[in-house]
């Protein structure tokens, strides 16, 4: 028996609010803040905006330059997405890895077992650098995506996409049927599923071209990131209309930046088992589909705005996939005094979902404004959550070990003995200046520290969220 899909349409509206984070650092915060402390599987969104102060009559620097920025800090338990939008950041960790990334360009990092690490804004011009296009502003996101119980110690990895490169599926706006035209020309997937089959199947027959986009057309639309078509999707994780990421996701997740220009609609595929939100960055578009059961869904379709995050409805509970039990044995315990070598995942490519077998779907529209938003989505892990500050893990006993294991540099931290950034060095606070713990008790000075965790005053009482299956 197939299963209709069925739309999705807006919860909640939780509108970013400033937040001080790092070092002379006001982030726009939405998830991981005082209205809304998670949204599983993410923990943290915040965009991030800096400009490059103009020095003072008669001097070559202000000291404001030097205090932005996020200097080192650990991580363990997540991963961390930066979007670049505009202007460069730059990366530095205790691995001894090093680089920059521009407009455009993702950074997907998973600290895992640990990672210490220093983000700081990087001015090109400033290093004598000629680079054409150079912004005096910096623009971006930062997305964090917790890992399973399973994951929660694997070895630390990145995974780089330059602007250019990324996958991007263009459309003209027009011809994108939304979700409720689909339901109402299908009686059911088979028929879909039929109806595919047969083209294929009249194609080799006949010799003669497919009604169907090949391959190779949607590679080349793909890659020649043709925005004039009224609608560019630009796949970073997951898959839309047809074009893959390769990013490869542990908690399986889609994340899509998207643009679209006036009087334009687009009906995007989401996995039934996926709960996510859509964060408009300029313009304004209304999402949802009228269509819906509006008793359910008592906001069929809702305009959204700049620095405005949408909570999607989820699925009916039937669809959602059960979330199967973790057992001890799954991951390296934190009590244990040693590692496992090779604590890690096989990345096997997982096989590509057919839109119509995913019966989840979210109609957008644009009318008289264009629209620049990002749709992210992803698989709930449904695991107890304590978190504070740099670090995320499943019980209180296993946090704590995360912070005597930075503290004492073991089980992943080795590393961060004796270490210092030289890129957190233009920051005025770093992590060799202060004692770790009497900061994190603090909540100041590092990468996701919100303000309720500052309230707290002591490490020794973690936020938890036990956010359950539904």
């Amino acid at each position: 028996m197939t299963t209709t899909p069925t739309a999705r349409n807006i919860q909640r509206i939780v509108q970013a609010r400033g937040v001080a984070d790092g070092v002379g650092t006001i982030v726009q915060r939405t998830i991981g803040g005082d209205d809304l402390e998670s949204l599983d599987p993410f923990l943290t969104l915040d965009e991030f905006r800096m400009t490059k102060p103009t020095p003072s009559k008669g001097s070559k620097a202000t000291s404001s330059k030097k205090e932005a920025g996020f200097p080192d800090h650990p991580h363990r338990g997540f991963e961390t997405v930066t979007l670049m939008l505009e202007g460069h950041f730059q990366h530095q960790d205790f691995t001894g890895r090093q680089g920059t990334i521009g407009p455009g360009d993702v950074q997907w990092m998973t600290a895992g077992r640990g990672i210490v690490h220093a983000e700081m804004p990087y001015f090109p011009e400033e290093s004598g650098k000629k680079n054409k296009g150079a912004s005096s502003a910096i623009w971006g996101l930062q997305l964090w995506v917790n890992l399973p119980k399973k994951h929660k110690l694997c070895k630390p990895q990145y995974q780089d996409l330059k602007g250019e490169a990324t996958p991007r599926w263009t459309g003209s706006g027009s011809d994108v049927g939304d979700g409720a035209t689909v339901l109402a020309q299908m009686e059911d997937l088979a028929l879909a599923e039929r109806i595919e089959s047969e083209l294929k199947s009249d194609q080799n027959k006949d010799g003669g071209p497919s009604t169907q986009t090949s391959e190779h057309e949607t590679t080349k639309k793909a890659q020649g990131h043709d925005e004039s078509e009224g609608v560019s999707v630009k796949v970073i994780a997951g898959e839309s209309h047809g074009v893959a990421s390769k990013v490869y996701t542990r908690t399986p997740t889609m994340y899509l930046e998207i643009k679209m220009q006036k009087n334009k609609r687009l009906t995007e595929w989401i996995p039934k088992e996926y709960d996510g939100f859509v964060y408009v960055l300029q313009g304004k578009a209304r999402f949802g589909s009228s269509s819906s059961n509006q008793q359910l869904n008592k906001q069929a379709v809702v305009e959204g705005r700049p620095q405005q995050m949408l909570i999607l409805s989820s699925s009916p509970t039937d669809l959602k996939t059960q979330s199967k039990d973790t057992t001890e044995g799954e991951t390296p315990s934190l009590a244990s005094n040693t590692l496992e070598p090779n604590a890690t995942d096989d990345q096997q490519e997982k096989p590509r979902v057919p839109a119509f077998q995913r019966t989840s779907f979210l109609d957008i529209e644009t009318t008289d404004e264009s629209c620049h938003f990002v749709l992210i989505a992803g698989e709930p892990c449904r695991e107890p959550v304590f978190r504070q500050g740099p670090f995320v893990m499943n019980s209180k006993e296993e946090l704590e070990r995360t912070f005597r294991d930075y503290e004492e540099k073991k089980r992943g931290f080795e590393r961060a003995k004796d270490w210092v950034s030289t890129i957190g060095q233009q920051a005025s606070l770093s992590v060799s200046q202060t004692s770790p713990s009497s900061n994190f008790e603090r909540g100041q000075g590092r990468r996701g520290s919100t303000a309720s965790e500052s309230a707290k005053g002591s490490r020794k009482k973690p936020s938890e969220n036990r956010r359950k299956g539904k």
